[in-house]
């Protein structure tokens, strides 16, 4: 990961062409996931001279953590406004690669590099990742789907021990994803948000005592699509 894990605060400019309330909130919402789980604090931007600027280009991009230019562009077009779609991209420019490109992936995922298209296939390079002591993710914001890119309909990436897996969500960060950013940037904080259909928590010191007045947070998130019953 390139980013200087030093910088938590990252000044931001949102360019207004052909943005309606609905996509400022959408980013907002997205920022704000950074702010309630991480130490990220993204600031709008005054007379800062380096700084991201968001603006609807040509599709969902952005260069891969800070670089030496003054406005460094996150492009992010119409059909880049879902709140997990904006923190994949926000994810890059923090310094993270795409997860199935990390160093470890060949142990979980399979390339399938004959059914992606040509121009894209740089996307699913290998990478000499620091996987910041983490588990491989696959509902990670990062991580492609099963038939991202494709030229003829047939997957390409698998997972390994379950090729029917779903994976590659733009819902929202995981807790692997909100680990790696407190891990990189070094963020004196403690949480877990869960969004797998089961899981078990610990302190993350178990079982040293946090000193007094440590504030913990913990989520339970549900997908729309799921029906409950029953106290939770």
């Amino acid at each position: 990961e390139s980013q200087d894990p030093e910088s938590k605060d990252i000044v931001t400019r949102i360019l207004e062409a052909n943005r309606g309330n609905g996509d400022k909130n959408v980013i907002r919402e997205a920022v704000k996931d950074f702010v309630d789980q991480t130490c990220i604090r993204f600031i709008a931007r005054t007379t800062e001279k380096q700084y991201l600027s968001i603006m609807p280009e040509n599709g969902c991009w952005s260069y891969l953590g800070r670089t030496t230019m003054l406005a460094q562009p996150v492009s992010l077009s119409a059909g880049c406004m879902a709140k997990g779609s904006v923190q994949h991209e926000l994810f890059h420019a923090l310094g993270f690669y795409h997860e199935q490109s990390r160093s470890d992936r060949d142990q979980y995922v399979t390339i399938m590099w004959d059914n992606i298209e040509e121009a894209y296939k740089n996307a699913f390079a290998k990478e000499d990742t620091n996987n910041l002591d983490t588990t491989y993710d696959y509902s990670s914001i990062m991580h492609y789907p099963s038939f991202a890119f494709t030229k003829n309909g047939n997957p390409t990436v698998l997972p390994i021990l379950n090729p029917e897996r779903y994976i590659g969500q733009r819902v929202g960060m995981t807790a692997t994803d909100i680990k790696k950013v407190n891990r990189l940037y070094q963020c004196d904080i403690c949480n877990m948000d869960f969004s797998e259909m089961s899981g078990s928590f610990a302190s993350i010191n178990h079982p040293t005592s946090y000193s007094k007045n440590t504030h913990c947070w913990y989520r339970i998130r549900v997908p729309d699509s799921m029906f409950l019953s029953g106290p939770i």
